[in-house]
């Protein structure tokens, strides 16, 4: 994560914000067109994980089902990208005329990165459901270090800064692609490609993603349309503002995600084993510490956000700080959204969930069209998709209860005890920062004495009585090796 802030400050910094805003937008419309694909990892992962719970069918054949689909998308994704989306580049986007050509060339190595990254998707949900975390974990913090050393060196290479960019990273993710190919058949038998294709589980698979893609489609375009809906009423330097809000909720919802790749195995398979109470309790938990690690950032940035966005990036560009704050308070919602979501997907029982949260996000995005068109300020696109995401949190609460027969009010006590720590935290920032200096050594300190502050509000006000008797465990663990 704080590679990827500097790396972000770097990028902004090598390519400047005009370029800087044109890469977002065009990032963003290569990925609009994933929507293609992107319903297919969520559910890739969700069947390893079922089938090796169950044992029904074996590993190679769930593997090279998998990705026979994976090919297949993939030559729909290229058909798009060199058709609609080449038509929307050259004729809808708004950009500098001079950068036409780069704009042109930065498509076509975004759609390969594109590509690469899809075909990864058997390899990592394999990694994945054999609970293999520290492998892309590893391959993921290579490859930021592989970014955070063509950035540095970018700047004393006569070229195109933007197109070098661009080549550099698609060079990265191609190379991550062979990682993960030679890992998998070197350590797992199911890595072996054959021509064995299961009908059954082919046909299951796409009826599954076919329901996924409607959340897929609605979040993408959220995120992504939105980008364009801001494009055409603001301009590119709008979009460098949002595109940097985006990697900040990118990095800091990245804390979630990892916590919920980690146990989104285990809560597959014990509700395919039917195991509620195991399931309900890491679900909660999760629930609860996403929440807390979100909502710590959020206050932090409330005191000390334009200082870290000025030590982040140097200059600041222009609405930044609202764009960035705003973002921080969707990720609340979706960090909690997550855990639940893949509780909901182990059940199976997604058509109502999907189709009502593709609703929210259409309505969503009319109503950022409609205030712009009326001549709001940009910042109210950015707080329709905070919005949305409140929205999406409530709706999965109501979908996980009644679907899994959960009573709501654990799911509130877990944000209730959450809330305890978040509320203890922020009224003693705010009195620290009262008394510091306010500049970047008084931030520091206000971040630090604030941490420890967490910390034992957490312990004492949040944790249950088994969660600290875990912790005290750990604690003793530590101590007797040393």
């Amino acid at each position: 994560m704080f590679i990827a802030f500097y790396t972000t400050r770097l990028a902004l910094q090598v390519l400047g914000e005009i370029d800087y805003g044109i890469n977002n937008i065009v990032g963003g419309l290569i990925s609009m067109f994933a929507i293609v694909s992107m319903p297919i990892t969520g559910t890739l992962q969700r069947f390893f994980n079922v089938e090796f719970a169950k044992g029904e069918i074996d590993g190679n054949t769930v593997f090279n089902t998998s990705a026979r689909i994976i090919l297949y998308l993939i030559l729909v994704m290229l058909v798009l990208y060199e058709s609609i989306g080449l038509y929307l580049v050259n004729f809808v986007l708004k950009y500098p005329e001079s950068r036409r050509f780069a704009v042109n060339v930065i498509f076509q190595f975004t759609a390969v990165m594109t590509l690469f990254s899809f075909a990864n998707i058997p390899f990592t949900a394999l990694l994945y459901a054999k609970e293999k975390m520290g492998v892309p974990a590893t391959a993921e913090f290579s490859f930021s270090l592989y970014k955070l050393g063509y950035l540095i060196a970018l700047p004393f290479i006569e070229a195109d800064s933007l197109i070098l960019y661009s080549l550099l990273l698609m060079l990265g993710i191609c190379g991550q692609f062979l990682f993960y190919l030679v890992y998998c058949r070197r350590h797992f038998e199911e890595a072996i490609f054959h021509k064995r294709y299961h009908k059954g589980l082919g046909k299951d698979i796409l009826k599954f993603s076919g329901w996924n893609s409607i959340e897929a489609i609605a979040g993408l375009s959220i995120t992504y349309l939105s980008n364009i809906i801001i494009n055409i009423f603001g301009g590119v330097l709008y979009n460098t503002a949002y595109g940097l809000a985006q990697s900040l909720n990118s990095a800091v919802t990245s804390f979630t995600t990892s916590i919920v790749k980690a146990v989104e195995p285990q809560i597959t398979s014990s509700t395919v084993l039917n195991d509620d109470n195991y399931r309900d309790k890491l679900l909660l938990t999760t629930v609860k510490f996403s929440f807390i690690g979100v909502g710590f950032i959020f206050i932090f940035f409330i005191f000390d956000g334009y200082a870290f966005l000025s030590l982040w990036l140097g200059k600041v560009p222009d609405y930044t700080y609202p764009f960035c704050l705003v973002m921080l308070g969707s990720a609340l919602f979706s960090s909690m959204i997550l855990p639940i979501r893949s509780a909901i997907l182990a059940s199976g029982r997604i058509q109502k969930y999907f189709t009502i949260y593709g609703i929210i996000s259409i309505v969503s995005l009319l109503l950022m069209y409609f205030l712009l068109k009326i001549g709001f300020p940009i910042v109210y696109a950015v707080m329709m998709v905070a919005l949305c995401q409140f929205l999406a949190f409530i709706l999965a609460v109501i979908s996980f209860c009644r679907i899994c027969s959960f009573s709501y009010k654990y799911i509130l006590q877990a944000i209730r005890l959450a809330l305890y720590s978040l509320l203890i935290t922020l009224f003693a920032y705010s009195l620290i920062h009262h008394y510091v200096p306010g500049n970047l050594w008084g931030s520091f300190v206000s971040i630090i004495a604030s941490t420890v502050i967490l910390l034992i509000s957490v312990y004492m006000c949040s944790c249950t009585l088994e969660e600290k008797n875990a912790i005290k465990m750990i604690i003793s663990k530590i101590k007797n090796r040393l």
